[in-house]
């Protein structure tokens, strides 16, 4: 059962930590927010819709929306305990629900092929339950991110991981 936890970051801005693992920037979650859309903007851009993936404290979402009024958006998360969460965004927000039954669910949504972005730092401490639902939703290969991400067949974990974020960039 995840615990949550509020707390203030550095320049004062509230942060989220769930089972004691930061879910955003303990020092400025406004500008991890800010850079992580700049990273996606061509994705973002280009879509008719996006999906996110990983609420964590919620300042991505908002930014997103206030750089994006017009994009169809819509926030997923596999921790149906961030029911909780008390911001007023304007996306749907879906909690607890797997990847099948999600796409399912909004298929007009899906229908509209959306960019799937993933924020990390909201993964933590589940990153394999997350990726999983994230690779599923985007529909990417299952066997390869799961032989990357359980280091089978590589040197290391720290070798498999770098040869996913390579398949991620190039992609």
């Amino acid at each position: 059962m995840s615990q949550f936890e509020w707390s203030l970051s550095e320049d004062k801005h509230q942060i989220l930590s769930r089972d004691g693992r930061l879910l955003c920037s303990p020092r400025n979650p406004v500008k991890e927010a800010i850079d992580w859309v700049d990273r996606n903007r061509t994705l973002i851009e280009a879509a008719n819709a996006v999906a996110v993936v990983g609420i964590g404290a919620g300042h991505h979402i908002q930014f997103l929306e206030e750089s994006y009024p017009q994009k169809k958006l819509l926030v997923f998360d596999i921790d149906s305990k961030f029911s909780f969460i008390n911001k007023n965004f304007k996306s749907e927000v879906v909690l607890g629900i797997d990847a099948d039954h999600l796409r399912a669910s909004h298929a007009e949504f899906f229908g509209q092929w959306p960019v799937v972005l993933a924020f990390r730092p909201a993964f933590q401490p589940m990153e394999r339950q997350y990726v999983h639902f994230w690779m599923k939703l985007a529909q990417r290969d299952q066997s390869t991110t799961e032989k990357l991400m359980s280091g089978r067949g590589y040197e290391s974990a720290e070798e498999a991981k770098i040869w996913l974020c390579l398949r991620e960039f190039v992609k």
